[in-house]
């Protein structure tokens, strides 16, 4: 692909549980019919081994956790520009 990505596994400690590994292909699945800017787009979905995986866009920067931590208090302008882009992905 020539391109980088990130790759999310199941916690192992969920490999074994039929429940967790539908829900995770469950949601995997739904990601990849999500097409928005503000969403991170999925590009498979697959099972190696018994291993549950997606591949994502890869997405440079920080979370909006870290964010929000080291940047608080957040000007009030700055926050409705960061929920008016949450909300959009919604």
């Amino acid at each position: 692909l020539k391109r980088k990505v990130a790759v999310k596994l199941l916690r192992l400690d969920f490999r074994d549980n039929p429940k967790a590994k539908k829900r995770f292909q469950h949601e995997a699945m739904a990601a990849t019919q999500l097409d928005n800017p503000h969403i991170v787009g999925i590009y498979d979905v697959d099972e190696v081994e018994g291993m549950q995986y997606l591949v994502m866009e890869y997405v440079d920067g920080e979370d909006l956790k870290k964010y929000i931590k080291d940047n608080f208090p957040i000007p009030y302008a700055e926050v409705v520009n960061i929920m008016e882009q949450i909300c959009s992905a919604v």
